[in-house]
């Protein structure tokens, strides 16, 4: 009689956890879930036109401190020269403003955290891409 009534509230026990978790993942639904929307060139700047900004900037900020600079779509990852020489470090700049390309941008990730040199990069590179929208308009 014990070992019914155990194997009975084992059951119940199961049977309950596993119909809230069923509930719970039939409530979710997965069109609310945040998805970012894909980024084209579709704003008067084609692809090249934007390496071509990034690349001319890069190449004359900071005394030509960043020497190398990798671009995947509207995301910008350059390497910076330490001031001696010795060691580098890396920032990873994004331009994708929900899909487009407006010239607004976010930090992703800045190794040096006292250093100027991505937002002064950003800055130029979004003043230069403003310019671009604005003639082409």
């Amino acid at each position: 009689m014990r070992l019914f009534l155990f194997l009975l509230i084992i059951f119940i026990s199961i049977y309950i956890f596993k119909h809230k978790h069923s509930k719970y993942r039939s409530s979710y639904n997965h069109s609310t879930e945040y998805r970012p929307p894909i980024f084209s060139f579709q704003d008067g700047i084609s692809e090249d036109e934007f390496r071509d900004i990034v690349l001319s900037v890069t190449k004359h900020i900071a005394n030509k401190r960043i020497h190398d600079v990798c671009i995947n779509s509207s995301i910008i990852q350059a390497y910076v020269r330490s001031q001696s020489g010795i060691s580098d470090w890396k920032f990873e700049l994004d331009f994708d403003d929900y899909g487009h390309l407006t010239g607004k941008y976010r930090v992703l990730y800045k190794e040096n955290k006292d250093s100027k040199i991505p937002e002064a990069c950003g800055n130029q590179i979004a003043q230069k891409i403003k310019e671009k929208r604005n003639n082409s308009l």
